[in-house]
């Protein structure tokens, strides 16, 4: 998830807001942020698809408040908006919720009219969507991710690839004739043997 989306309105822009509070359990190094998601309105866009007209409007967070650290928060949303509010604690400030960074259980409200108070928000590890691979993985001809052994080299198909050696190019095992030719020579370790007399 990316947390460079705009947001929807600003907290400065809130005409009519309701105050939510309460606290972000935890420790966080990174950029701290409250985000209040809108519930979905649909099945979630398809991997590569491109957004419909307005999509930061339609899919960027209802509003959003930047933390200088975990601890107390008082922050405003929309009166009689309904969402899910959630701290994200990006670890490595860059810009996307991946592994490292930690998350919290999300809050949901609807159609909220009055003050929200003793909200606890408890950062945890960010748990990565399935099959999403980890980092350096080895995707694409990738490097592999430390301590993986290598990928294995399956063997070229009958006709493909390089040719083999001719057969005078092999080396001979010990005490065995060349292929395409005779022995020089007896084996090592065995005695001469004469050839017979013809009588």
């Amino acid at each position: 998830m990316r947390l460079d989306v705009p947001v929807q309105t600003a907290q400065d822009d809130i005409s009519d807001p309701v105050v939510v509070s309460g606290s972000v359990l935890g420790e966080c190094t990174g950029g701290l942020v409250l985000d209040v998601v809108p519930p979905p309105v649909g099945p979630p866009p398809e991997p590569g698809s491109q957004p419909p007209e307005g999509g930061d409007e339609l899919f960027g967070p209802l509003t959003r408040a930047q933390l200088v650290g975990a601890g107390p928060f008082t922050m405003k949303v929309p009166r009689g908006a309904s969402g899910a509010l959630s701290a994200i604690c990006d670890a490595d400030s860059d810009g996307a919720v991946g592994r490292g960074d930690l998350v919290s259980e999300a809050v949901e409200f609807t159609d909220i009219s009055a003050a929200l108070e003793g909200v606890e928000l408890l950062l945890t590890p960010a748990e990565l969507p399935s099959g999403q691979p980890a980092e350096g993985a080895g995707v694409g001809g990738g490097t592999p991710a430390a301590g993986a052994p290598p990928a294995a080299i399956a063997p070229p198909e009958p006709g493909e690839g390089a040719p083999g050696p001719a057969p005078g190019d092999l080396a001979p095992p010990p005490g065995e004739a060349p292929v395409g030719g005779d022995a020089t020579g007896p084996a090592a370790g065995e005695e001469p043997v004469e050839a017979p007399t013809p009588g």
